[in-house]
């Protein structure tokens, strides 16, 4: 939340280099953090590449986002490792635009599934396989875009979160609202 705010401030003091009037629409290549509040309940990757299309108006693509956790118990030599693979499609779109076009109110969209991974080695030998959840997100929030040059973009979001899961035959659900920074580059 912090990082919004300090966005939004900075977003009318830094001077964009080159014409800020339009960015570069195209191939854009999104890196973004998303701060996790509770992962204990079901894992989630907190960083993501969104690969896709961005034009003045509108930005669309396919997230992907890799993570791994590996606890160590050496008292009792049990090694668990856990692995996420999360992928799912984004949109982004401009509800407001600066005069000089280099800042932007904008809306966003993103459904994810997240396919877990767990394998358990006690004394050197793998056990069998725990059931992990696949979880299911969905993030609907609002946030600013500021073009630092026509090719690159920083920004940060403020998302309500709705993740579905199950394991085996039980269903959890879970809401939260949080956050997200992202770098975006337009080729």
């Amino acid at each position: 939340m912090r990082a919004l705010a300090i966005l939004v401030l900075t977003a009318g003091t830094v001077t964009a280099h080159a014409d800020p009037t339009t960015h570069a629409t195209g191939a854009m290549f999104e890196l973004r953090y998303s701060p996790e509040s509770d992962t204990t309940k079901l894992p989630l990757s907190n960083s993501a590449l969104t690969i896709g299309y961005m034009d003045e108006r509108f930005a669309f693509g396919i997230s992907v986002g890799l993570a791994r956790n590996t606890l160590d118990d050496s008292t009792n030599a049990i090694t668990t490792t856990q692995s996420w693979l999360t992928i799912g499609p984004t949109v982004r779109g401009v509800f407001l635009r600066s005069t000089d076009g280099a800042t932007a109110l904008v809306g966003e969209g993103t459904a994810t599934l997240t396919e877990v991974t767990e394998s358990t080695t006690q004394m050197g030998t793998e056990q069998s396989p725990i059931p992990v959840p696949t979880p299911l997100r969905f993030e609907l929030g609002v946030g600013v875009r500021r073009w630092i040059v026509p090719e690159l973009a920083i920004g940060a979001a403020l998302l309500g979160r709705y993740t579905y899961s199950t394991v085996g035959n039980q269903t959890e659900t879970q809401t939260s609202v949080g956050g997200a920074i992202y770098l975006a580059i337009v080729l």
